[in-house]
């Protein structure tokens, strides 16, 4: 049974990671411990915008399609759970916190002291999911290559039998105009056919390929 998607499952996810990327950013002076996870969040919100866009070959149920939209869309328990996490302090965090400056500085060094594991946990925890995806993303493409060569052998045989039933109608046109304008009718459809082909088809598939993996990176540390 392949995994359903939805926009709106894209969306749930992809506003956790804006939501923990701009708590991150209100830590203040303890900006440089969490950049490595802002990173790993970016990046899985470009592999969002771009998950809708992947289809199965011929509309046909793909595992490794249903892999890659249930592996990005699993992170969201994960990531609600670290935001239940940092909510307490937002007002320690946040701009326009009210407490007074030893309160608020006691709850910075508090959450430098008590998240700063459960940061590396979540980071580690995305870096794995995004090394996956990207594993995934590279299987999509030889399966996409596959299939765009097995359709390359089909119209290359469509090309050759369309090439001998010309050639055998040459012998029988000598002297025939109409005929003769046929053909050459007929060949030209022909030659727009593997035009269209060669450079609508095959690079299509390429180039939505290269651009969904160049979206996809993944933070070694």
């Amino acid at each position: 049974m392949p995994f359903s998607f939805g926009v709106g499952d894209a969306i749930a996810v992809s506003n956790l990671t804006v939501q923990i990327t701009n708590s991150l950013r209100d830590a203040g002076g303890a900006k440089f411990e969490y950049e490595g996870l802002v990173r790993e969040l970016n990046c899985l919100e470009n592999v969002l915008i771009h998950l809708d866009r992947l289809s199965c070959p011929n509309g046909r149920t793909s595992r490794t399609v249903d892999s890659l939209k249930f592996t990005a869309l699993s992170c969201q328990q994960p990531l609600r759970q670290f935001l239940d996490r940092i909510s307490k302090y937002d007002d320690a965090l946040g701009v326009l916190s009210r407490q007074s400056t030893v309160h608020t500085s006691a709850r910075k060094l508090k959450w430098s002291l008590g998240l700063k594991e459960e940061v590396g946990k979540l980071q580690v925890y995305l870096s794995v999911q995004l090394g996956t995806i990207n594993t995934l993303l590279a299987l999509h493409g030889f399966e996409t290559l596959d299939l765009s060569r097995h359709k390359s052998d089909e119209f290359q045989n469509h090309v050759t039998e369309t090439l001998h039933d010309l050639q055998s109608h040459v012998s029988n046109i000598q002297g025939n105009t109409l005929a003769q304008r046929n053909l050459v009718e007929a060949n030209n459809s022909l030659l727009t056919q593997l035009h269209q082909y060669l450079r609508g088809d095959l690079m299509s598939k390429w180039k939505s390929m290269w651009n969904m993996v160049s979206t996809v990176c993944v933070t070694t540390q």
